[in-house]
């Protein structure tokens, strides 16, 4: 938008809301399973393939972070983007 000869840009760099909801289910999730498995260690119910529990949910919980780093542009593409402004910004307009 053209502000005052010049132009203002409103821009955020973060996760969409709904992303912060998603993880509040799945890290309760994985607890609810944990606090299950547990629970059945204390009264010598667990089984011996029911062990496999624990070294999943470290795995689940470790997952959003590590999908994360993979598959969201870091701070190199926000440094990249502010480069390009700055660039476009430096450029004499021609009229």
């Amino acid at each position: 938008m053209d502000k005052d000869g010049g132009c203002a840009i409103d821009a955020k760099f973060r996760a969409p809301v709904w992303v912060y909801g998603f993880y509040i289910m799945w890290y309760l999730i994985v607890t609810l399973f944990v606090l299950i498995a547990v629970a059945l260690v204390l009264e010598g119910r667990m089984t011996t393939e029911g062990w496999i529990i624990f070294p999943a949910m470290a795995f689940f919980s470790i997952a959003p972070v590590g999908l994360h780093y993979l598959f969201v542009r870091g701070e190199q593409s926000l440094e990249g983007i502010l480069q390009m402004l700055t660039d476009e910004g430096s450029l004499i307009r021609i009229e």
